[in-house]
């Protein structure tokens, strides 16, 4: 077999020199350090929708009790359906928050070994957070709880309060019964010793709003722990894929197994369509990486002149 690397530009495959194995596996390399890249961006990219979703939920329903003639607001139905949902959107927003910490955890030990200085320094992290973060230590036991024990919310509630003008609106409740949730579940000594400071009833809703920008730190350890060996595997990219006066292409590895496959154009073609990787870049930007120098490998210099020609 023998192989050959080129791009797809604007529907057009240009073949352009033989490549070694070596090489061939270089790139291939590259790519799946980038797609793990992806795949972490991926993972806190839901975290955040999630999150979304569910505060947007909640304001969408405290909007809709409070319209006066919404006649289904008032209604135990609408109360069940927002039980319903809000389940539903608490359960997706604590299995990817804890899929997102668990993933992060497993994979920085992979790359780095499990006692590296990298494990360490994302343990002491996450550590601080959950020593330091009564919000964040609860959501992370929260997911095993609601995992094991059941539905995560178990009363939805409504009260008249007065707003900031002083009129009287509806507020809704969430409401969580710390010493039902002690009997129900083995929390640890941290958590267990914060329920029972509580001691009765406490709102979920207060708690969700305190949950915004909590995995912000771990988020940036976790860059920044990948930023060394996502740099040179960028560069590596970059000088196959990249220039900023015409933007990206998509490399191709082609396969022959003979020189008569060749000639009768018989072969197996590897389009290498990754998407733009401006979100690399301004990540690398972002947590103080210098502008990246990029030397274009030569045949790279052809797709250049083909393209502007």
């Amino acid at each position: 077999m023998f192989r050959k690397i080129g791009y797809y530009k604007n529907k057009t495959l240009t073949v352009l020199r033989e490549i070694s194995k070596e090489e061939e596996d270089t790139i291939f390399k590259t790519l799946d350090v980038l797609s793990d890249y992806d795949q972490d961006q991926l993972l806190y990219t839901l975290v955040e929708r999630n999150y979304l979703a569910l505060t947007t939920s909640i304001n969408n329903y405290s909007k809709l009790l409070n319209n006066k003639s919404d006649e289904r607001s008032k209604t135990q139905e609408f109360i069940n359906e927002i039980f319903i949902e809000i389940n539903r959107l608490i359960l997706n927003f604590l299995t990817v928050f804890r899929t997102y910490i668990d993933h992060n955890e497993k994979r920085i030990k992979h790359q780095y070994g499990k006692t590296s200085n990298e494990v360490k320094e994302l343990k002491s992290v996450i550590k601080n957070e959950f020593d330091n973060n009564f919000v964040y230590r609860f959501f992370y036991k929260y997911r095993n709880y609601s995992q094991h024990c059941g539905i995560p919310l178990v009363n939805v509630t409504t009260k008249i309060v007065s707003d900031f003008k002083g009129d009287e609106i509806i507020k809704l409740l969430f409401n969580l019964d710390s010493n039902r949730l002690l009997k129900e579940f083995d929390w640890g000594p941290d958590v267990k010793e914060d329920l029972i400071k509580i001691n009765g009833k406490f709102d979920l809703i207060s708690l969700i709003i305190k949950f915004d920008g909590t995995l912000d730190k771990i988020q940036k350890k976790i860059i920044s722990l990948k930023r060394k060996r996502l740099k040179n595997t960028f560069s590596e990219y970059l000088s196959y894929c990249y220039n900023p006066s015409i933007g990206f292409v998509s490399v191709c590895i082609v396969h022959y197994e003979s020189i008569e496959d060749y000639k009768s154009e018989k072969c197996t073609l590897h389009i290498i369509a990754q998407s733009k990787r401006e979100d690399v870049l301004k990540e690398l930007i972002k947590f103080g990486e210098r502008k990246l120098t990029i030397e274009l490998k030569p045949f790279m210099q052809d797709v250049l002149a083909d393209i502007k020609s």
